[in-house]
């Protein structure tokens, strides 16, 4: 069993859930598992922000040009860096 609380009021006991935040800002999100009697809890503070994809991408025939990647904490080659992929 699953618990999320998303550090803005909103929660859900659903194994598998999706949150939209409706608010950029720094969010502690909180999941917490039960199985028979252990019980294991993590949290994070995450950062949401509405991403903006420049106008620069021009949608046609040519599939390389149909994408926008998003390096986000750090270089291609590190371990911390988040990625969004937009894919138009």
């Amino acid at each position: 069993m699953f618990f999320f609380d998303f550090g803005d009021g909103i929660t859900s006991d659903l194994d598998e859930t999706k949150h939209d935040y409706s608010e950029d800002g720094v969010y502690n999100v909180r999941l917490v598992g039960t199985r028979e009697s252990c019980v294991y809890e993590e949290a994070k503070p995450i950062r949401v922000f509405e991403l903006k994809v420049p106008n620069v991408i021009t949608p046609d025939e040519n599939p390389e040009n149909n994408t926008f990647v998003v390096l986000y904490g750090g270089n291609k080659s590190s371990s911390s860096a988040l990625t969004a992929k937009v894919v138009i």
